[in-house]
């Protein structure tokens, strides 16, 4: 495109800056920053999608001064400061954020809520999450959705309050997924609540997923409770269903611009493999 002298849009940014976001490539992404001769001219758009870029390819810093900058920010661009702090640890700045959001008159939306729980399950942070979740319908009129029970689900379930989590898992008016039982496995793996597990087991295991997550926390919670054949048997059955657990990779960027694989994985809450 610039070889052939076609001039670059808002829209066009917007693209490449995504797939830097993606790809996790810095470097590619300060070079087309500085392609941008006056970025607040774009508008919110590309304003949010440089703070994402910064924010995913670990340069949390960078994307705050950006945020800070921006003249005009819509809830969108909130939403992405929310997650993005609280993705690089810092809980209490990411609750800063969202305060300082509704300072502004912004309302938040579904999305909001998401990233604020999100950080409070991230963070420990169990009775704000729990004056969040409950403020979402009363005071904003906002629906709470699968997503957001899951978030509060594993909040609970992190730290601790099973019976609490396993009490909501009951009374949603929605059908538990593959993340919810998941959420719940890893809680009774870090508190060694065998009884409540077999539980957990019993109703996941009636999903019949396909996800190798949920195989591999069922079997690993069976072995920690010394439930040796049974630990086995979720093995072999995923050899019957053919579900195959992949291994998780992840890619690092030489000095001289060059792609250095780097093999490294571990296991989320769902027991599923992430970067």
């Amino acid at each position: 495109m610039q070889s052939e002298d076609v001039v670059p849009d808002a829209q066009t940014f917007v693209s490449v800056l995504s797939a830097c976001s993606r790809l996790g490539a810095l470097e590619f992404g300060k070079w087309t920053h500085y392609l941008i001769e006056d970025w607040s001219h774009f508008g919110t758009i590309l304003g949010t999608a440089l703070v994402d870029m910064y924010a995913k390819c670990g340069d949390i810093n960078r994307a705050f001064t950006l945020f800070v900058k921006m003249g005009k920010r819509d809830v969108f661009c909130w939403n992405v400061m929310i997650r993005a702090v609280a993705i690089h640890g810092r809980t209490e700045d990411a609750m800063k954020v969202y305060s300082l959001m509704q300072k502004e008159g912004l309302k938040p939306n579904d999305f909001t809520f998401t990233a604020a729980l999100f950080a409070c399950s991230h963070g420990g942070l169990v009775e704000e999450g729990e004056r969040i979740f409950y403020a979402m319908e009363r005071e904003f009129g906002v629906v709470p959705k699968l997503e957001h029970f899951g978030c509060l689900i594993d909040l609970l379930s992190r730290n601790g309050q099973l019976e609490e989590a396993l009490r909501i898992v009951k009374e949603m008016p929605y059908k538990p997924d593959i993340a919810i039982w998941g959420a719940l496995l890893g809680g009774c793996r870090l508190r060694s609540h065998f009884k409540l597990a077999e539980e957990v087991i019993e109703r996941a295991t009636g999903l019949e997923t396909n996800e190798s997550g949920v195989y591999v926390l069922l079997s690993n919670t069976h072995a920690s409770a010394g439930q040796w054949p049974e630990a086995q048997s979720t093995r072999e059955k995923m050899d019957e269903k053919k579900i195959w657990k992949k291994t998780g990779c992840s890619h690092v960027y030489a000095s001289n611009g060059t792609l250095e694989p780097e093999s490294r994985s571990y296991l989320d809450y769902n027991g599923e493999e992430k970067i």
